[in-house]
């Protein structure tokens, strides 16, 4: 079986998604799982108010919030339970609600997310999402988001 790769020569810029929905980190945790539900995603770079990107939020940083409290592993079935409305009941759950409700993203993102630049070889970012087990590279220049870079932002500029 044959691996995909990036072609090559093909940078970041080529690749990348420049519309990408982002969460400020005063918003509260309740509001970044809405934004994940709504555009069916699972990370968010978090920017400041000049668009600079200041951390990442991921399911999985959401999870480690309040999954313990709410008994539940699998990280999509908790959100969407909390978002819809239908895993608050009982103390666990309300528990659970409470948390997102109250809990800032800058309290629980990743303060020193992995960058790319919109110049990076495509395969170096590829290599680099594969090494560090991340689904995601905000694309920076200047400090500032210019876009996102996704696994599946790769696979479709290989086929």
């Amino acid at each position: 079986m044959q691996q995909l790769a990036p072609p090559p020569g093909v940078l970041v810029s080529h690749a990348m998604t420049e519309q990408v929905v982002t969460v400020r980190p005063d918003a509260t945790l309740w509001d970044a799982t809405r934004l994940l539900r709504e555009a069916d995603i699972s990370g968010l770079p978090v920017v400041d108010r000049s668009g600079r990107l200041v951390g990442i939020l991921s399911e999985k940083d959401i999870a480690r919030a309040v999954g313990e409290v709410a008994g539940q592993r699998n990280v999509s079935r908790l959100l969407d339970l909390l978002v819809s409305g239908r895993g608050t009941g009982g103390n666990l759950g309300d528990l659970a609600s409470e948390l997102l409700q109250n809990t800032k993203v800058s309290e629980v993102m990743n303060h020193d997310p992995v960058v790319t630049s919109p110049s990076t070889p495509l395969d170096t970012a590829a290599k680099i999402l594969l090494e560090r087990h991340i689904n995601r590279l905000p694309v920076v220049k200047g400090g500032h988001l210019v876009g996102i870079l996704t696994r599946h932002d790769i696979l479709a500029s290989s086929v």
